[in-house]
């Protein structure tokens, strides 16, 4: 997903890339918000964990909400709850009992 924002990428190669997917439309600054936008909703839920906050909300755009776990889907390139998950999961060493992915 990252390289669909270069400028390898035209409109034409966008459109074609995107087609696979539900309601999902890239332009050239595609990748750079939908990596921010997870990138901030990590930090944040990284802070609360460490205890540096009490509590955090992460106001985002795009929100990730849309998307799968594994896959783009209405205008969401990531799922940054996901990704923050296993984030959280992966950096303090927490491994939950029952039925779930990891």
């Amino acid at each position: 997903m990252k390289a669909v924002s270069s400028k390898s990428y035209g409109k034409h190669q966008r459109k074609a890339l995107a087609s696979p997917y539900d309601s999902i439309f890239f332009n050239n600054g595609s990748s750079k918000s939908a990596l921010l936008a997870a990138g901030s909703v990590i930090e944040v839920a990284d802070q609360v964990a460490q205890g540096k906050l009490k509590a955090g909300a992460a106001i985002v755009r795009p929100p990730g909400h849309h998307a799968k776990a594994d896959a783009a889907m209405g205008f969401c390139l990531f799922s940054n709850v996901a990704a923050c998950t296993l984030r959280i999961i992966w950096s303090i060493d927490i491994w939950l009992v029952g039925p779930c992915i990891y």
